[in-house]
């Protein structure tokens, strides 16, 4: 197998090619439960991501879902944010959240935040979105001010994280393009208990499935467990999990390769930074950029957007809004073939169409 098949095969899994969800709020939701979690360190790009999978869903119907509490967004698997499920949400915290916060240890003390700080501070918070309702970053922090806790620089987010680890707070609906905190009791599902094994075969199945194939190593980082656990996960997954070696590598699969195809199309995705396809892996991150272009991108470019074909780094690309419309440019590393232009100027609609709003598509001279 080569690495194109497994790229293939990765595009599909990830539904960025193939079967599709429903161009609706309840399809955005599925494309969540689909990838088990959704990196949203930032919102709205976040949103993006969800479309690519449901093509024909616009903004404003996934952020209305998401205001709805269809999915939630809150500190889980590794420390940063995450769009998760509902019924989900308590067993993803319950099986990583005490590595998320012992990861934080660290920084706590440095903040001079100990247990006492933080479990009273949840408490405050608490207290004041079950009287107030769902409260902004900085509503919450006049809270902690008036309680006598010291809210200023990191601190404030650091112990919104702690109540979010706690399974106390989760996002609310946005206030404008602000975020809020609502209670876990009135957003999620009430919880069975705890059943550590089978959520963690669960987890395993679920990664597999929409983010396959993946290494042990690509598994531990985006679930932030370690190797022994994620190897009793994969495990416990079998026999709806297999793997298969390529060159140096084991890679584990859920679903079956694509079938080829004669004359394959370009398959032409601009994706944000944080998304699932770049950020999901450690250990085979290579294969979407096999180092051909060192130097072409900034260091760290898998925080940059970027161009895909065929599931490989082509380039960056950014956008800028504009009153009635939004610009979107392209930097690709090497002239583009007329196929792949036309597939580029078609994601790049479908972009202005997620947002509502005409296009006007610049490709750059290729750097």
């Amino acid at each position: 197998m080569h690495e194109d098949d497994l790229r293939r095969w990765r595009l599909r899994s990830q539904r960025l090619t193939g079967a599709a969800f429903e161009a609706t709020g309840a399809g955005g939701a599925a494309v969540v439960r689909w990838l088990g979690a959704v990196q949203s360190q930032d919102h709205e790009p976040a949103l993006w991501s969800l479309a690519q999978r449901a093509p024909g869903i616009g903004r404003d119907e996934l952020a209305a879902a998401f205001d709805a509490g269809a999915f939630l967004r809150t500190h889980v698997l590794r420390p940063t944010w995450h769009f998760v499920p509902p019924e989900e949400l308590r067993d993803l915290l319950a099986l990583t959240g005490p590595r998320v916060a012992a990861s934080c240890a660290g920084r706590w003390r440095e903040l001079d935040l100990p247990a006492a700080v933080r479990a009273e501070a949840t408490d405050v918070l608490a207290a004041a979105i079950a009287e107030r309702g769902p409260l902004t970053r900085a509503e919450l922090g006049e809270t902690l001010d008036k309680a006598g806790i010291d809210p200023d620089g990191q601190r404030l987010p650091h112990l919104l994280m702690h109540a979010e680890l706690e399974a106390v707070l989760c996002s609310g609906g946005l206030r404008g393009r602000q975020q809020t905190w609502a209670l876990v009791d009135d957003r999620v599902p009430p919880w069975a208990g705890f059943d550590r094994e089978a959520v963690l075969r669960r987890l395993a199945l679920r990664y597999v499935t929409s983010h396959g194939p993946v290494t042990e190593r690509d598994f531990s980082w985006w679930s932030g467990l370690t190797l022994t656990d994620v190897r009793a996960g994969l495990e416990a997954a079998r026999p709806e999990v297999d793997a298969i070696e390529v060159g140096d590598r084991r890679y584990w699969f859920a679903e079956p390769p694509p079938q080829e195809q004669e004359r394959p199309q370009p398959r032409v995705r601009i994706v944000q930074s944080y998304d699932e396809y770049v950020v999901a892996y450690s250990q085979s991150r290579d294969l979407v950029d096999p180092d051909e272009h060192a130097g072409l991108m900034p260091r760290g470019w898998m925080l940059s957007t970027a161009v895909l074909v065929d599931g490989r780094l082509a380039g960056h690309w950014r956008r800028a809004l504009r009153p009635r419309g939004v610009d979107v440019e392209v930097t690709p590393f090497r002239p583009l073939a007329p196929d792949v232009a036309a597939a580029l100027e078609e994601e790049a609609q479908r972009y202005a169409a997620f947002l509502g709003l005409p296009l006007r598509l610049t490709v750059r001279e290729p750097s």
